[in-house]
């Protein structure tokens, strides 16, 4: 299935109004610094908060029309002309999400470099490498945080696809398939059913075998041939060769049907 790419989360340069220093040094030292919308507390340089964290002020209507006034921290860590630089980025629920480097791309700030992505649910969901805001090369879990896929990845045409040498993962955490990806789509290697036996070792086209070695539940060697796509089912074509208790006889296919 293909994957939308991650989009950028956030504009750069912090924008604020009706802000001020509330306490310590906000220019040159340790200081905090307040908006209606958001804290910045930690050392700063130049009027810019450089390592440190940022909340989201949130006010909440009480019953009686007074207001409550809470922060939710939304990052924690190194800044650099008012933007995120490296380390730990929650969303605004106050929920981890992301741990890693940032750069401004297109004047969006993305992440890129090493880095950890998570679910809302607290599970990891990509561990590995980013660039411009995307998956590039790493470990990608579905939201039980099992093992999905080890490989790197490629952006085509608006889409993230996995693309070269990869390993892709049943929700059992047995492995599918080990070999190249192009597009998303399987190119050439193993696959494997869910108990963990061989099913087949070969060449694939849009994801579907094609000429190679399959295997039977058991794992034992069945056929060594190729294979069409008809009518939605796939069937031996070609020339090959059958396998009957171990022993190899050559044969003949037209579309599932053997030719005597």
């Amino acid at each position: 299935m293909n994957k939308t790419i991650l989009t950028s989360l956030l504009i750069i340069s912090f924008f604020y109004t009706h802000s001020q220093c509330i306490d310590g040094d906000c220019d040159n030292g340790k200081g905090v610094f307040e908006s209606s919308m958001y804290n910045l507390q930690g050392l700063f340089k130049n009027g810019n908060l450089i390592e440190g964290q940022q909340s989201k002020v949130v006010f909440t209507k009480l019953a009686n029309g007074n207001y409550s006034r809470k922060e939710i921290l939304i990052f924690d860590g190194l800044f650099e002309n008012g933007n995120y630089k490296e380390g730990i980025a929650y969303n605004e629920s106050g929920v981890l999400e992301y741990v890693g480097p940032w750069i401004v791309s297109n004047d969006y700030l993305v992440k890129d470099g090493q880095g950890k992505l998570y679910y809302p649910n607290g599970k990891i969901q990509f561990d590995g490498l980013f660039e411009n805001g995307n998956y590039k090369e790493g470990i990608a879990y579905n939201e039980s945080g099992v093992k999905e896929y080890v490989g790197p990845w490629i952006v085509s045409n608006g889409y993230l696809f996995k693309n070269g040498q990869g390993k892709l993962y049943y929700p059992n955490g047995n492995m599918q398939f080990e070999g190249l990806f192009e597009n998303e789509y399987k190119k050439q290697g193993k696959l494997y059913k869910r108990n963990g036996n061989i099913e087949f070792d070969g060449l694939f086209e849009n994801g579907n075998i094609k000429k190679g070695i399959s295997y039977n539940e058991s794992g034992v060697k069945e056929y060594d041939g190729s294979w069409v796509l008809s009518d939605g089912y796939l069937r031996r074509d070609g020339k090959g060769i059958d396998y009957i208790d171990g022993i190899g006889y050559k044969t003949n296919y037209k579309n599932g049907i053997e030719i005597v």
